[in-house]
């Protein structure tokens, strides 16, 4: 909660595998939730997973998992230095990010995926590897992933509405 920069209450956090010491959580405004559920729902669309933008960002970025992922998002930029470590940012903070992650971790490269057009962010002081974003698979494919639909966003069926309507008549029964 300490590391959070807004009121907890107003985000939705979600857990990846829970035999994982330490576990690792997915954070997100629970507007941001609401507005894509209710998007799904007004197109008739039931969804099985729902992933945070984070594993759009390809990783691991080497054999050994170690470096920095760096990637453009909407709105903004994803950092990626691990499986399920990384954060969003602005452009105007992106180079406060990067030392903020340097203090926590060594960074030995900066891989930078670019779009056809796309330019890179011009950072002082760090070197950026350059790679085609479309030779790269999102870092979602046969990768861990924390799926957002937990607890109140939790998928449900419609046979289990009818069941729990029809428990208790079968129960009285």
């Amino acid at each position: 909660e300490e590391q959070l920069a807004r009121d907890i209450e107003s985000q939705h956090c979600a857990l990846a595998d829970a035999n994982a010491n330490p576990v690792s959580i997915a954070v997100i405004e629970r507007s941001i939730m609401q507005r894509c559920l209710a998007l799904a729902q007004a197109h008739g669309l039931r969804l099985l997973h729902i992933v945070p933008e984070l594993f759009l960002c390809p990783w691991p970025n080497s054999g050994d998992g170690s470096g920095i992922a760096l990637m453009r998002g909407h709105d903004g930029y994803l950092l990626r230095y691990g499986d399920f470590r990384g954060l969003k940012c602005s452009e105007q903070t992106l180079a406060a990010m990067l030392e903020m992650i340097g203090r926590e971790v060594e960074i030995d490269t900066v891989t930078c995926y670019e779009a056809e057009g796309e330019s890179a962010p011009q950072l002082d002081g760090v070197e950026l590897e350059h790679q085609a974003l479309a030779s790269a698979r999102p870092g979602f494919v046969n990768a861990p992933i924390i799926d957002l639909q937990q607890r109140d966003y939790r998928l449900s069926s419609a046979w289990l509405g009818l069941a729990r309507t029809w428990k208790w008549v079968a129960w009285l029964l």
